[in-house]
């Protein structure tokens, strides 16, 4: 404000921001809490799309990462991944025993295992599916790939999209985000979906603002001569003080 004087601890706030992704690095959009999984039924959102740009060349490696997977019954849950191209690979369903919380799944073609009918823990596991059948609204079949690979060639950039469902009533859960980790002849690059991340730093500093007082008197400029007024004439058009002098004071300085 004009003619402030004085000071203002912590006054101005500090983030960082990247603006550029870059070739190798993070690329974090924020535009949603979390997954929130119903006790059957299609997530919230659904699905959950990330767009993905300026990557060269084609894919030749991709790997997907589930944060923060909390569940009453994983075993209800369908989870697939659909590419910019309309390729689709089902990342997991029908899997596991036993409730989970904040776990966190990576998905990768070279995974140790498969998920089975035991405990779900956080790991790398290739993409694993109990049963033939499964359907997710909005997507045609019910039989999908279950090899990363099936990307592999693509272009990666546009969007990719995460459909889950919860394919039984009594049980519900959550999804902190989600992850692609791809890579084509120009690197490797995440894109990244979580409520958690932001594109400014995650701390921040201030600092403090003092404003050394001067001796800012209103410069006049100019001069004002009151016309002739009429005895005992009340309220003169432009026989005021602020009329006469108010446009040759400057205060702003």
């Amino acid at each position: 404000a004009s003619n402030f004087n004085g000071s203002i601890a912590s006054g101005l706030t500090l983030l960082a921001w990247d603006q550029s992704s870059g070739t190798a690095g993070t690329k974090v959009n924020t535009d949603y809490g979390s997954i929130a999984i119903p006790d059957s039924g299609i997530a919230t959102p659904y699905p959950v799309s990330v767009s993905v740009s300026g990557l060269v060349g084609t894919l030749t490696d991709i790997n997907v990462t589930l944060s923060s997977l909390s569940h009453t019954t994983p075993v209800d849950l369908d989870i697939l991944l659909v590419g910019p191209g309309g390729e689709k690979v089902l990342l997991m369903s029908d899997v596991g025993s036993g409730a989970v919380t904040a776990i966190d799944l990576t998905f990768d073609d070279s995974g140790a295992s498969t998920l089975g009918a035991g405990a779900i823990v956080s790991g790398t596991y290739k993409p694993s599916n109990v049963g033939t059948s499964d359907s997710f609204p909005g997507i045609a079949g019910t039989s999908f790939s279950g090899l990363l690979s099936t990307f592999n060639g693509t272009n990666p950039n546009g969007t990719w999209s995460l459909y889950v469902v919860d394919d039984s009533a009594g049980d519900a859960g959550s999804i902190g985000g989600f992850a692609l980790t791809l890579t084509t002849a120009g690197g490797t690059q995440t894109f990244s979906l979580s409520a958690a991340n932001s594109p400014f730093s995650a701390t921040s500093d201030t600092v403090s603002v003092t404003v050394t007082p001067v001796n800012d008197a209103p410069v006049a400029t100019g001069s004002a001569t009151l016309a002739a007024v009429a005895e005992d004439t009340t309220n003169p058009p432009g026989a005021t003080v602020s009329a006469l002098f108010g446009t040759h004071f400057d205060d702003s300085a």
